[in-house]
């Protein structure tokens, strides 16, 4: 995270929250949803490899939501 702060929800892991100086490492294939942001988020996204599958789910699971 470059700047200001966002929110996830994780399979398994339930939200969490990262701001400036956090890095995050997901995992290929983990369930994951961004809930919030701040209006002036900067991140700096790095993938491997470069292309990539993305698969859109509809809403959050039951047993992410759980988690909650």
């Amino acid at each position: 995270m470059r700047e200001h702060w966002i929110k996830f929800v994780y399979e398994g892991q339930g939200e969490l929250t990262f701001g400036k100086g956090d890095c995050i490492l997901q995992p290929p294939g983990i369930v994951h949803n961004e809930l919030d942001c701040s209006d002036d988020l900067e991140v700096l996204e790095i993938y491997s490899p470069a292309v990539h599958e993305t698969v859109v789910v509809g809403r959050v699971s039951d047993a992410v939501a759980a988690a909650r």
